[in-house]
């Protein structure tokens, strides 16, 4: 039996002889392996509606450097793990915590780089993912007890609390907070490493002054055009009705690609190859095409395929696994584009949560997923397909509602986001 939970994929038959028997998962406790991934599943859902919200108001440097000893804690915690129960509640805080390190890195990476490298920087981040993926599996195959695999994979995470030290905090974030004289800082010595001479007219900051109510105010000009105060993600809930096409996607997303390994098991070794020239691919495409386009018609795309692959007869196999290998190429690429189109759609104040809000559907389409599917087997195999072919190419078309991001710059307050959706 295959088990996945998003950040580490292993066959359960190569440890039968340590953990299935150490916590008795035989004959009638089979059900407790579902529910070591679906606690798992849940976390994922806790940590994406929570943590992103919490890295836009500490930053994305604290908040990453105190995930990843929570994280790498919880893992390493696993592998002593003295019973079931305890073995489910780590495994829950290790989803809560897994989620958020991929959520604040993606939005830290994209918020340090230029507009002209923001599309590769979310692609390569994805496909540095899938890499990782594929290499447990491999670890996998040659350290076969459970435990020595939890802490090969666990253990090397506490050496990434050593970034704290070595990667600046996002400009981005800190002009958002008006914490100007640091974004300053940064900002030359970003100049400076890359050899090149920032106008002093473009980074003035005054001295701060205290107003009459004892508080701190700034003369002049910020480093970055106006701030809004107070901005959180419940300030970008009043123009989220277009961009929830792209959040309820996901769980389209999840359940397709669910759905079309669900036939043929050694797919998932497969599907997992084909994710890399999807994300090398859709780096061009979105680059040349735009993110609307890319994403618009990757939905349709895979959704076509998708229903595809449940409509065609099951002899020969060939035209199932082509299709539905076809439409994993165009998910994989759509899934990266998600993540960075939200982010150039959401300002900066707010856009580590919105991320999560999104990511946080696509926990909700995870969790459905195994039910549709279940009932595709109890009342018609074709049916998921149906259902997730629907949703897909409907949401492919909504997609063309949402304004276009190419070649523009990051949002940094909720009037920019808005201008830009106008």
């Amino acid at each position: 039996m295959i088990v996945g939970c998003d950040h580490w994929i292993y066959d359960t038959s190569l440890f039968q002889s340590t953990i299935v028997t150490e916590f008795d998962l035989t004959c009638e406790n089979e059900w407790k392996e579902t529910l070591a991934s679906s606690v798992y599943m849940f976390g994922m859902l806790i940590g994406a509606a929570t943590l992103g919200n919490i890295a836009d108001r500490i930053g994305r440097k604290l908040a990453f450097s105190v995930n990843v000893v929570l994280l790498a804690t919880l893992t390493t915690g696993l592998a002593f793990s003295p019973n079931f129960i305890t073995f489910c509640v780590l495994r829950f805080l290790c989803g809560i915590t897994a989620i958020g390190h991929f959520l604040i890195l993606f939005v830290w990476g994209v918020e340090a780089v230029g507009k002209k490298y923001r599309v590769m920087c979310g692609f390569i981040y994805q496909c540095v993912f899938t890499v990782g993926c594929a290499v447990l599996g491999l670890v996998a195959f040659y350290i076969r007890d459970w435990k020595n695999l939890q802490l090969v994979i666990s253990v090397p995470m506490f050496a990434l609390v050593s970034l704290y030290w070595v990667v600046p905090e996002s400009i981005r974030w800190l002009i958002a907070k008006k914490r100007y004289s640091e974004a300053r800082l940064l900002i030359l010595q970003a100049a400076k490493m890359n050899k090149k001479n920032v106008p002093d007219h473009l980074i003035f900051v005054e001295k701060e002054k205290s107003d009459d109510t004892g508080g701190r105010d700034h003369e002049g000009e910020p480093v970055s055009g106006s701030v809004s105060k107070g901005e959180s993600i419940q300030d970008v809930f009043h123009f989220q009705s277009s961009i929830e096409e792209i959040c309820d996607h996901v769980l389209g997303l999840d359940c397709c690609r669910d759905g079309l390994t669900d036939f043929l098991s050694f797919q998932l070794i497969t599907h997992r190859a084909v994710e890399i020239p999807a994300y090398i691919s859709g780096i061009f495409l979105v680059d040349k095409l735009g993110r609307k386009p890319t994403l618009s018609g990757g939905l349709i795309a895979s959704g076509v395929a998708c229903l595809i692959t449940g409509l065609v007869p099951e002899d020969p196999p060939a035209i199932r696994i082509t299709f539905s290998m076809l439409g994993k190429l165009f998910i994989s690429c759509v899934m990266a584009t998600v993540y960075s189109y939200t982010s150039d759609l959401f300002p900066t104040s707010a856009r580590s949560a919105a991320v999560g809000l999104c990511s946080t559907f696509g926990r909700v389409g995870g969790i459905l997923a195994p039910i549709i599917a279940t009932a595709g087997r109890k009342i018609d195999p074709a049916l998921p397909f149906i259902v997730f072919a629907g949703v897909n190419l409907s949401v492919g078309l909504l997609c063309l509602l949402l304004p276009e991001t190419n070649k523009t710059t990051l949002p940094d307050t909720v009037e920019e986001a808005e201008e830009m959706e106008k």
